[in-house]
């Protein structure tokens, strides 16, 4: 009996998608489409200069075993060498969750836990590893100056398993905010599925955005039970709806910057009243909501659909800082 199964190959596919994510966050500020199950490579990432780095993620089921550690790498370097071809390839990285991606003793040290390594910066025998099989499967297109081999910690244990990614999502969120780091594991969940439905889309051509991935980001860290004036005199079951309505709105699969880009421009060109703190605000949605009633897509503005504009809006303005310190950080704007 075979000792590949389904939930071997399960498990390679939330190794390759997780990899995304630590690939995408290194990046993240020249980063401009992800895609996992590209139309060559396990990942493809395209820069906001044109350029592309090309990804091939292999995750060993057990990551201190040396079998088919070599064979992996071979298959890798295989369509990496065909990568090497695109004239706008900035980098060409293996990534897997091996303890000894080499299956080599004097460069094994060396990709202790996540590690990147650059082909230059590897030892002589890792070197040799590598050399021999470009050889022996004729590569000749591969760019070894632009190879990098990564480890990402990645094990069977779901205890541990994310453990790494988590580190990652927390560091990027902390660089932010660091009150809103403990919102990491529920960013990593919604990056995660947003990922994997895309891979599963049959035309490559269909890509994440980096505003596809920080929109959520951004709903996630605004989404607080702050106080909005515009919520107090409403009955419960009101309350309800409006929750309901608003979700829909700010879904994560939504492209919403340009409202909210829209909203704060238009909230810094207001004329300012002589008071302090969110009666400035509250004066600017009571006057103002239906400037962008057109973004709502209503049939018609009832009172309900007045009301959820009206929250929204102050909800934006409320943390249009957070919002600007987000955009900033991922170069967004």
């Amino acid at each position: 009996m075979s000792g590949t199964n389904a939930s071997d190959t399960l498990f390679g596919w939330d190794f390759q998608i997780n990899a995304a994510i630590i690939l995408t966050l290194e990046d993240i500020e020249r980063i401009s489409k992800v895609r996992v199950e590209g139309k060559n490579e396990d990942i493809e990432i395209t820069l906001t200069d044109g350029s592309h780095i090309f990804s091939q993620a292999k995750a060993l089921v057990d990551p201190s075993s040396s079998k088919n550690v070599r064979k992996k790498l071979g298959d890798a370097l295989g369509t990496l060498d065909q990568a090497s071809l695109n004239a706008g390839t900035q980098k060409l990285i293996y990534i897997t969750n091996s303890y000894n991606p080499l299956n080599e003793t004097t460069s094994m040290m060396s990709f202790y836990g996540q590690a990147r390594k650059s082909y230059n910066s590897l030892s002589k025998g890792g070197k040799k590893v590598i050399d021999d099989i470009v050889s022996r499967k004729s590569l000749s297109n591969l760019n070894k100056n632009k190879l990098y081999v990564y480890t990402l910690p990645f094990e069977q244990d779901t205890q541990n398993r994310y453990r790494v990614v988590i580190e990652r999502v927390k560091d990027f969120i902390t660089a932010i905010k660091p009150a809103l780091s403990g919102i990491a594991q529920n960013v990593l969940n919604v990056w995660l599925q947003q990922l994997f439905e895309n891979a599963t889309l049959h035309d490559v051509e269909l890509v994440l955005s980096k505003e596809d991935l920080i929109w959520p980001l951004i709903v996630i860290m605004c989404d607080n039970e702050r106080a909005n004036p515009f919520i107090d005199h409403m009955e419960d079951g009101e309350f309800d709806e409006i929750c309901e309505l608003y979700k829909n709105f700010i879904d994560c699969r939504s492209q919403k910057f340009a409202f909210t880009a829209r909203v704060i421009t238009d909230y810094q060109n207001f004329p300012k009243i002589d008071v302090h703190g969110n009666e400035q605000i509250v004066d600017f949605v009571n006057k103002c909501w239906s400037n962008y009633s057109d973004e709502f897509l209503a049939e018609e503005i009832n009172e309900t659909t007045k009301n959820l504009i009206k929250i929204t809006i102050y909800r934006i303005l409320q943390q249009r800082r957070l919002i600007n310190d987000v955009k900033k950080k991922v170069n967004l704007f």
